[in-house]
């Protein structure tokens, strides 16, 4: 095992990684202060927020991640719209009420076909 010891004062070093993409190297001595930082150099840093994401579509990036990201309800909102009303049940199962039967067609284990 090998403890690195602060340039300054030689006690022990803490080493953690701040949670940035890409994460930044940070070795620090909780004794006399001295910090160290690899990463990277143009750092913006902002307090913490103890906040809830509401709106879920800040974080979407594509239309495919705003479609993974639904729930079934606005999966079968979505496909009554796309669809134009076809129902996904053969027409003679069909009952008319398209809304139930595309929320039980999305809740069915997949085929492979």
């Amino acid at each position: 095992m090998i403890i690195e010891t602060c340039p300054k004062c030689g006690h022990d070093l803490e080493e953690t990684v701040l949670t940035t993409n890409p994460p930044i190297l940070v070795k620090r001595c909780l004794h006399c202060g001295w910090r160290w930082e690899w990463g990277q150099k143009n750092i913006t840093r902002i307090p913490f927020q103890d906040r809830i994401v509401k709106d879920m579509n800040v974080l979407i990036k594509t239309n495919a991640d705003r479609i993974r990201s639904m729930t079934d309800e606005e999966l079968t909102k979505f496909f009554i719209d796309l669809m134009q009303g076809n129902c996904p049940r053969p027409t003679s199962e069909c009952f008319g009420e398209c809304e139930a039967c595309w929320l039980e067609w999305l809740k069915q284990e997949a085929s492979n076909a």
